[in-house]
């Protein structure tokens, strides 16, 4: 496993993540539609730039805190409530979360190279920690309790 750059694994079952431990080369994973729960396996493969976990059963994204070069997750329909272990990881430019139950968006503060965001049906009321980016091309917040959209109003590119 260590040239392989790509692993794709879909609608298979999985849980254990233990064999991409010897991935050191691995930039893309994407893992749909299985029953993994535990991320913790992903932590030290140091060179992933694009993780796609969708439909899973993820909690934590804790394991996932030190990987400085990725620059996209998804993990629709998960069971996700917490971003903050993304706060340091300010490579990262496309986020979906899509169905889960995301409410505090703080950790998404400081990760000013995100240009798509996608948290479409969660618990979010508050935008405020989205106010300070100029540079969304994409926002999708639909299916939320969010009370004043108006402070993303100034966002230059952003369509709703």
């Amino acid at each position: 496993m260590k040239n392989l750059h790509t692993v794709f694994v879909y609608q298979r079952r999985l849980s254990d993540l233990s064999f991409l431990t010897q991935g050191e080369s691995l930039t893309n994973i994407v893992l749909n539609t299985n029953d993994i729960s535990d991320l913790t396996p992903l932590k030290d493969l140091k060179k992933i730039k694009r993780l796609i976990v969708d439909w899973n059963q993820i909690e934590d994204l804790g394991p996932l805190a030190d990987l400085t070069t990725l620059k996209e997750i998804s993990a629709y329909s998960n069971k996700i409530s917490d971003l903050s272990p993304l706060s340091g990881l300010i490579a990262l430019e496309a986020i979906g979360f899509y169905n889960n139950q995301i409410s505090d968006l703080t950790p998404l503060k400081e990760l000013k190279n995100l240009k798509t965001v996608e948290l479409i049906t969660n618990d979010i009321e508050d935008v405020e920690p989205l106010s300070g980016f100029n540079s969304f091309e994409e926002l999708r917040l639909t299916d939320n309790p969010i009370r004043n959209i108006e402070l993303l109003s100034h966002i230059a590119n952003l369509e709703y």
